[in-house]
């Protein structure tokens, strides 16, 4: 019945019009398409794809430098096709890395495919070979040496450098092709002082390579610390000081407070050194030593400081005093032996430790004073105690903790501690 209909339909003039018509059109479409002559189209900035990691995985070989490449492609065929808005991805383009044995610098060939070898045809290309750098990977770390020009003429009379540092960058990693990190024999960070200067300054230094040899800088990357952040400058301090004659002294600490019996002297008594100028006024002496009662015993003690060990505080000394002799004196004190206690009081305790004993650990105490008083000194609580600000009550165990005396007349001489346990 369906197929009755449709013949029919060939019966009526209006319909075989519209037919006729639209054949007509489709036909047209199809001759005009095939017969349609081809053209050409540039297309620029096309990526060229290098198979780098098979080369890093094959022989350890890594690119160098400029590693994104494009080239500009010409393609012919019917305009419907190369004037599409996906054209570029109907072609392929490679670079052939076949040639790449070893490090060096290599011109490789591109190449150019068509993804459908049917609709379209590589005329050429804007470049037929690239030239990439290729070499093993190196990575090895330097301390930073600051170095500051111009120190003479702008450091005035009276006035000395000291040596500059680096405080937040003490170590960096270069990085890059073996051939040229390997020629790098340190870094320095340069920086330079352009006026006269009286006090401490902080440089901003251009960051570089050491080397004997010429080295190819733009492969190298120079990193801070353990980051991957470039490094190109440095904050360099340059302290400066005023140099000035100072007397030596010793400060005391633990000293009872009814006791004033103790004479020092030091040598040598003067030295000279440089002093940050904003402090010139506020420092009197150049403490040589910090020195607890503890230490010192009835008539007379001699003590050797080394200038390293001296309580610079800031100041540097110039004269090149290696070290320091002091001498100490107890006036009319006694030392007077006696027995340990077997057991001791402790301060301090952190909330939550639970204390199961705190033993001695040393028979004899040395009790340094006036003879009255340091024989009437006797061990209790109020003045003999292990102090156990140090002890975790997290941690169950046995600690070693020092033994603290306090006295308005007498001291302990020597170093006590005790042994505590907390469960």
């Amino acid at each position: 019945m369906k197929k009755h209909r449709i013949s029919s339909l060939f019966y009526n003039n209006k319909f075989v019009a519209v037919f006729s018509l639209i054949a007509a059109v489709f036909i047209w479409a199809l001759v005009t398409l095939e017969k349609t002559p081809q053209t050409t189209v540039v297309l620029k900035d096309v990526p060229v794809t290098i198979d780098y990691k098979g080369l890093e995985n094959k022989l350890g070989l890594t690119a160098f430098g400029e590693k994104d490449f494009t080239v500009n492609v010409t393609v012919r065929g019917q305009r419907f096709v190369v004037d599409s808005s996906d054209i570029k991805d109907k072609i392929t383009v490679t670079a052939n890395t076949g040639s790449v044995v070893a490090p060096g610098v290599y011109s490789l060939r591109i190449d150019a495919q068509p993804n459908d070898n049917s609709a379209i045809t590589i005329d050429s290309l804007s470049d037929n070979n690239i030239s990439v750098y290729f070499d093993y990977m190196a990575q090895e770390e330097f301390d930073i040496e600051p170095e500051i020009t111009g120190l003479d003429g702008n450091i005035p009379d009276g006035y000395t450098a000291g040596e500059p540092f680096i405080a937040d960058t003490s170590k960096v990693k270069v990085s890059g092709p073996e051939s040229e990190v390997h020629k790098i024999k340190g870094i320095v960070a340069r920086a330079a002082l352009t006026a006269p200067v009286t006090e401490t300054q902080n440089l901003t230094a251009a960051v570089s390579g050491i080397s004997d040899e010429t080295v190819d800088y733009k492969y190298i990357s120079i990193l801070k610390g353990s980051s991957q952040a470039q490094l190109t400058e440095a904050a360099v301090t340059l302290p400066v000081y005023k140099i000035v004659n100072i007397s030596t002294a010793v400060a005391f600490t633990g000293k009872p407070a009814g006791f004033s019996g103790v004479e020092y002297t030091v040598s040598p008594a003067n030295i000279q050194v440089g002093v940050p100028e904003s402090r010139v006024n506020s420092i009197s002496s150049f403490v040589v030593k910090r020195m607890d009662f503890t230490e010192i015993n009835a008539g007379t003690s001699k003590f050797t400081v080394p200038a390293s060990k001296a309580e610079t505080n800031g100041v540097v000394i110039l004269d090149g005093t290696e070290e320091f002799t002091v001498t100490v004196t107890a006036r009319d004190v006694t030392s007077r032996i006696t027995a340990a206690p077997e057991t001791l009081a402790y301060i301090n305790a952190p909330r939550g430790a639970d204390v199961q004993s705190v033993v001695p650990d040393f028979a004899e105490v040395a009790i340094v004073g006036p003879a009255e008083q340091a024989e009437a000194v006797t061990f209790d609580e109020t003045n003999f105690s292990a102090d156990l600000s140090t002890i975790d009550p997290e941690k169950p165990g046995t600690y070693t903790v020092p033994v603290t005396f306090t006295d308005e007349n007498c001291w302990i001489y020597g170093e006590y501690t005790a042994t505590v346990t907390v469960r």
